[in-house]
């Protein structure tokens, strides 16, 4: 029965060409069928490597705009914060706030004795 190595060897002495060996022959179509798997799983594996980039990308961005509102109320936050020292640090000089106070006082008191003159002499001047 003849087989497929006798048939490439008989090929081979009756052309008197030099060929591929049968074991060179099988050793490079092996060869070619494991780069195409490789090449079958690189390409799978770049797909894999493309989906995990553009999900990153999209959780980048998300991130980003996390970032941006985070920061954003953190800036309000900071802005109350200063008013609210400011108004503390107002509030904390009650020596400056009595010493208004008692001038104001002062302030009432005088217009009031005038405005009780006042008022007297026009009585005064109504009895009379």
């Amino acid at each position: 029965m003849p087989t497929l190595c006798s048939d490439i060897s008989k090929a081979n002495s009756r052309t008197g060409r030099q060929s591929l060996d049968l074991r060179e022959f099988f050793s490079r179509s092996r060869y070619h069928f494991f780069s195409a798997h490789e090449s079958a799983a690189v390409k799978a594996e770049l797909e894999q490597v493309r989906e995990r980039c553009a999900h990153a990308e999209r959780e980048g961005k998300a991130a980003e705009m996390q970032l941006t509102f985070t920061t954003a109320h953190h800036d309000q936050t900071v802005t109350s914060l200063k008013r609210e020292i400011q108004l503390l640090q107002a509030a904390t000089r009650p020596d400056e706030r009595v010493q208004e106070l008692e001038e104001k006082i002062s302030n009432m008191d005088s217009l009031m004795r005038s405005k009780t003159q006042e008022i007297e002499e026009n009585d005064d001047r109504f009895i009379e």
